[in-house]
């Protein structure tokens, strides 16, 4: 078995946008048909929300990426340090082991 060539670390500043953008395009490929459209929208101002990228910014609300080279093809962010509150992997990247990482 072929080792995959990704590794992870934690978020800098200039991550939040590609990981938001991955989080969006993500969830409209294999979640928002379960949704309402208010449910849809609702997500969109969830990741949109400056006060959450402000949270980041101040490191309250952590977040940690999984990169090929230089491209985020995974992220997953914690909430009060212990709560799962988004993760995403890029579709071509599932069942890769990136998630578990």
């Amino acid at each position: 078995m072929q080792k995959e060539k990704f590794f992870v670390r934690m978020a800098k500043e200039n991550d939040w946008e590609p990981a938001m953008h991955l989080a969006w395009e993500t969830f409209l490929i294999f979640e928002a048909e379960e949704y309402s459209k208010e449910g849809v929208e609702s997500f969109r101002d969830f990741i949109s929300d400056q006060w959450l990228k402000n949270m980041f910014l101040k490191g309250e609300y952590q977040m940690l990426v999984a990169l090929e080279g230089k491209k985020i093809i995974g992220f997953i962010t914690l909430r009060n340090r212990c709560h799962i509150s988004l993760l995403f992997v890029k579709k071509e990247y599932h069942r890769r082991g990136v998630g578990k990482a």
